[in-house]
This record gives C-alpha cells, structure tokens and sequence, in this order.
C-alpha cells in the first residue's frame, strides 16, 4: 500500500528529490554529551518508531518521486528489529534500486549483523568516532564502548564494506585531528566526514551542552585541515564543511556559497513521530514541510506557520536562511550540508562546484 500525497509535496520538489534521510527510529543506547537529537530521543513520548511497512511504503513513493541516495539512521537504527531492518535493506537495494544505500550508526551493535547478507548489501556504513583515544572517545560519547565500535569497524573494513566515520569536532577533540585522521586512514577507513560542534544561533544550540567551538576556531580547524590532506596522498578522503566564510568570499560568488537543500529541492528526512523536513537545523522544533500518516496513509503539505519554507526566499541567492539573523562582522554562515570539493554521489550528481569562481 502507498501514500496518498499531497500535490504540494509533489510540486515542490518537481522530479529534484534526490535523497532520504530515514530515522528509523528515535531510540538510542548512548547518550552523547553533545547530541543535537535530545528533543527527538527525550520527547517523542509514542510513535518513536517507523513501522517496516511504513517505512517500506515511504521510500518506495520517495524513490519513484525522483530520490537515488538512502540513509537509514535514528537515533541508533540497529536498535531496530533487526529482521524488520534487514528487510528494508533489501527491500531499498534488490527492488527499489536505489543507487547509494548508506547507514549511520554509533557502532555498538552485535557484530554478527555484519555477516548477514542484505546488510553486507550496504554501499557504505558510516561509523561515529571522535578520537584515537578510548578516554576522550567515551568521555563525550556517554555510554559507548571505544573498543567495540573500533572492533567492529575493523571487521567491516576487513569484510569489505566502505567504512566511513562521522567525526565531531568539539572543545574536547579540536587539539587531536590530525592524529585522528592519520588514526582512521591506518585502519582502513575510506572517509571521515567532519560534523563541527558550533552554536551558531539556531535553536539546537541549547543542547549542544558546552562541548562547542567558535565559528573562528572551526575556521582556523578547515584551514589545517585542507592543507593535512594535500601534504600526500592520502587513501582517507575529508569531507570538510566550509560553514562561515568572509564576506567578500561570499558576495564574490553567491550562486556558489549559496548552497541550501531548502531552495534546492534535492533531500527529504523522515521521522518517527511523522514530521517531514528538509533542513536539519529544524529537528527538535516543530518546523517542516509536512507530514506523513501512517494510519490514514497520506503525505500532507504543512500550510500552517511552522513550514520550514515560511518567509525563506529560496528563489534569493543569499546566506543560509536559518541563520541570517547571525552576524559574525565581516563573516557569513553557510549551510551545514555545504562540503566543498566532495566526492559524494548527490553533490557530485549536482554538478555544484561547476559554480566556483
């Protein structure tokens, strides 16, 4: 059975829909110092699941509405069933075809998941890692286990799989990248994707404890960082954030700074308690562009005042509408999403860096 969806929905992204973001479920066994998912692990009170046909049905419509790329996580999505998870895997791979099918996970799972077929089916799982060392590690991600996460990286790289990590960068690591890459290149990862700890006024700020960084450090972390990677060659690729740059860099070339998922079209994230949005600096408030009903199963466009789209003029090259309200002096935010020079299948599909100037 598939949704009923509203014809708004569909015209807004008008065949340019090329990813899902699925949370499969809001449930998680750590709880990370500095975690911007509390709203949605803390107060999502029922419906803190997708149900398998729910979900199965959603990413079947999000597919035929134009979506290549899938990325199942939660919360924790191998706190899932795991027959229910497996399923959907190879419900998205063998018969959706989708083209990328990637899952984000703390790494804390039975290992024996692994072996199973349809989740050896994955065209990458992204591990989340903070350091080298197990004491900063499980100091800021509460209730992990530094080595069972490295354990299990260790046999999906040995057993094939692209092995990628989610790194974030806080006041407690920001001194130690360089070693955590050379780290994670000596294992086999084949990427590390950098998630910045920034209060950048948005409402997640009130939850990134004081684990944060400022913009100006993150800045001078970018910097070293671009120049690490090309000093050799490296088999660890980076994908590095730009996320504030000085205003003549932007007003130079707003078509290209000017990145933003909103205005593009391009992604859908999918929650448990039935919120559909488009921009992550939205979760944990009542912002999105819709909802779906797994009872009634319909997709309904949000015409109330929490649309995420409300007052953005999304036909404007600008800065990043969620935090144009920000200033830092002669410095512009940009969008989270915004990773220059990656190697990464939408980014790519884009063809985004064709408007560097």
């Amino acid at each position: 059975m598939q949704f009923v969806i509203d014809e708004r929905f569909r015209q807004f992204f008008d065949g340019r829909l090329k990813q899902t973001f699925l949370y499969l479920t809001d449930d998680c066994n750590m709880r990370c110092a500095y975690c911007l998912y509390k709203p949605d692990l803390d107060f999502h009170l029922v419906e803190k699941e997708i149900p398998k046909v729910t979900a199965k049905s959603l990413i079947s419509d999000l597919r035929e509405m134009g979506a290549i790329k899938l990325t199942i996580m939660g919360g924790e999505p191998t706190l899932y069933d795991r027959k229910a998870l497996l399923e959907i895997l190879r419900c998205a791979k063998r018969e959706l075809q989708y083209e990328y099918v990637r899952l984000d996970t703390n790494g804390m799972f039975d290992s024996t998941l692994l072996y199973e077929r349809d989740f050896r089916s994955l065209d990458e799982i992204t591990f989340s890692l903070d350091s080298p060392r197990k004491e900063v590690n499980d100091s800021v991600r509460v209730g992990g286990d530094f080595k069972r996460v490295l354990g299990n990286m260790r046999i999906a790289s040995n057993l094939g799989y692209s092995v990628q990590v989610t790194s974030a960068v806080h006041r407690h690591n920001v001194n130690e990248i360089e070693e955590l890459v050379d780290f994670l290149e000596g294992i086999g990862v084949s990427r590390l994707n950098f998630h910045p700890i920034l209060r950048t006024g948005v409402p997640r700020d009130a939850w990134t404890s004081e684990a944060h960084i400022t913009p100006l450090e993150w800045m001078n972390v970018c910097e070293k960082m671009k120049a690490f990677s090309a000093e050799r060659a490296r088999k660890i690729m980076l994908r590095i954030p730009e996320r504030i740059v000085r205003k003549e860099d932007f007003d130079s070339n707003p078509d290209y700074y000017g990145y933003c998922p909103e205005r593009l079209g391009e992604r859908i994230l999918v929650h448990p308690n039935g919120t559909l949005r488009i921009c992550a600096l939205t979760i944990g408030t009542p912002y999105g562009i819709g909802w779906f009903d797994r009872e009634g199963m319909t997709i309904a466009w949000n015409d109330k005042p929490t649309n995420e789209l409300r007052d953005n003029q999304l036909a404007t090259e600008r800065p990043c509408p969620k935090q144009r309200r920000l200033y830092f002096g002669n410095y512009v935010p940009l969008c989270i999403s915004f990773k220059p020079r990656q190697k990464e299948i939408v980014y790519e599909d884009l063809d985004w860096e064709k408007r560097r100037r």
